[in-house]
């Protein structure tokens, strides 16, 4: 729906920031990268809210379209590609910065994963 859309649209907009912007704390740099914590209110408490409104869009699909076989098949393949990445892009977070905010404790969904 336009919520969850709004919310990953604006989710990988931040992400997509070239450059990130300037920060004296949580920014670590490789030979060809810089690489920052995202900030915004989607990124409040989870790591990967734009994996998240991608999964919440095809539950909704699934749901408006009364669970048929392929938008149900569609939705899981898409939660189960998803949801190990989203628990990949956290635990890197995680590793990579030690300044990573406490309160941002789920990768994708708050209280589940």
């Amino acid at each position: 729906g336009p919520v969850t859309n709004t919310g990953k649209i604006n989710s990988n907009h931040i992400l997509q920031q070239t450059p990130p912007p300037p920060a004296t704390t949580g920014t670590k740099t490789t030979t060809n990268h810089a690489y920052y914590i995202p900030h915004s209110p989607f990124f409040t408490y989870i790591s990967c809210p734009n994996l998240s409104g991608e999964i919440l869009e095809w539950f909704g699909y699934a749901l408006a379209s009364r669970f048929s076989l392929p938008s149900v098949v569609f939705f899981v393949y898409t939660a189960s590609n998803l949801i190990p990445r989203g628990m990949a892009h956290h635990e890197w977070y995680l590793r990579k910065f030690d300044d990573y905010p406490v309160e941002r404790r789920w990768a994708l969904i708050p209280f589940v994963v």
